[in-house]
């Protein structure tokens, strides 16, 4: 904060306390303002781009935050961190084949990264996969050394695993060990989920809870946790950290990656209308929900009306007809979202339109 109050003008001094008031502080909105400063600042900035990826992520809204996590990695893309990221955050977007591709691909290009190992690990236990993700866990741990973090994670791998005996004394192990070092009660009550042990895991959040522990800030979109996600006090933790605001509202930022300059930031114009149906990034959102929207010009709304039908004849029409003529990944299309965006760019004040339908 004193950094950016002596020089309001730095890039790195505002994606810095974006990201700090992120973690742990659990202040929302003012980390994202600070974070889309420094994105202001210096469009260049790779840290603010993964920073700011993270807080998306921990909102669940996975496609934005993808874009983010990307460019950031353009960037820098030598910092193993920036790639682990994406990885990461295609984790918690539940998309875990793809996260499997991705971290294969940091543990191959950078195999002294630890990080990477334990990412893997984590997305091999999501896939079934124990006994690789054991051993992956167990890079993990030599790599990083005396850090616990890795270490933590082997009584949720045994778990896993079946191999309940061996993950209940990893457990004993951490306990007693954090009478003299901080040992994450966040971390631990991943493996209690899995040991089936729910109220050591609720016990073991709420202590986050009290030391502030920045893990919490993943608490909404950890897939690990859905065996206690419908407890009452897993809720209450939610909303001690804030995470509950977020959805009451829509909570989009207004910025997007313009794919038309030099990868900056663009702002949509005023008069943008999303035509989305719920999905995994706007869950419990209050989305709009109207097909008809308001567009800056007729030029703009004949296009967009045009693409629509476009889209529905080519796309959907078959789907409902045919059985499913057109596919990805060999399943047809079951819940056809439009989305269509106008927006203006910053740099040249230019009129764009963008038409998706997935």
């Amino acid at each position: 904060q004193k950094a950016v109050d002596l020089d309001p003008g730095l890039s790195e001094a505002n994606a810095t306390l974006g990201f700090c008031l992120h973690a742990g502080n659990y202040d929302w909105s003012r980390a994202e303002t600070y974070l889309l400063k420094a994105l202001e600042l210096n469009p260049a900035n790779a840290n603010a781009y993964v920073w700011y990826s993270i807080v998306l992520f921990t909102e669940g809204r996975f496609s934005e935050a993808l874009q983010f996590a990307e460019r950031g990695a353009e960037l820098d893309p030598l910092t193993p961190f920036n790639q682990h990221n994406i990885a990461w955050g295609l984790y918690y977007a539940r998309r875990f084949g793809e996260a499997r591709e991705r971290y294969e691909k940091v543990v191959r290009d950078f195999p002294g990264y630890g990080l990477g190992h334990y990412g893997l690990s984590k997305v091999l236990r999501a896939l079934d996969e124990p006994r690789r993700a054991l051993e992956e866990n167990e890079k993990a741990i030599t790599l990083m050394g005396d850090g616990l973090f890795a270490r933590i994670a082997n009584v949720e791998a045994f778990a896993v695993a079946g191999r309940d005996e061996e993950a209940r004394m990893a457990a004993v192990e951490l306990e007693a060990l954090s009478a003299n070092r901080y040992v994450s009660p966040y971390q631990m009550s991943l493996g209690y989920v899995e040991l089936g042990d729910h109220e050591k895991a609720i016990e073991k959040l709420e202590e986050a809870l009290e030391s502030r522990e920045a893990w919490l800030n993943w608490l909404g979109v950890e897939p690990a946790f859905d065996p206690i996600r419908n407890d009452p006090r897993f809720d209450a933790i939610l909303e001690k950290t804030g995470y509950r605001m977020l959805f009451k509202r829509f909570s989009e930022s207004g910025y997007r990656l313009g794919h038309d300059t030099d990868g900056s930031l663009s702002r949509p114009d005023e008069k943008t209308t999303l035509v989305i149906n719920e999905g995994p990034d706007t869950a419990g959102m209050e989305a709009p929900r109207t097909l008809v929207g308001s567009f800056p010009n007729k030029v703009a709304a004949a296009v967009a009306g045009l693409l629509i039908l476009a889209g529905i004849g080519y796309f959907v029409l078959p789907s409902l007809i045919g059985g499913g003529a057109n596919t990805i990944n060999e399943r047809p299309f079951s819940t056809p979202t439009i989305l269509v965006l106008p927006f203006r760019t910053v740099q040249d004040d230019k009129f764009n339109l963008g038409v998706g339908l997935s």
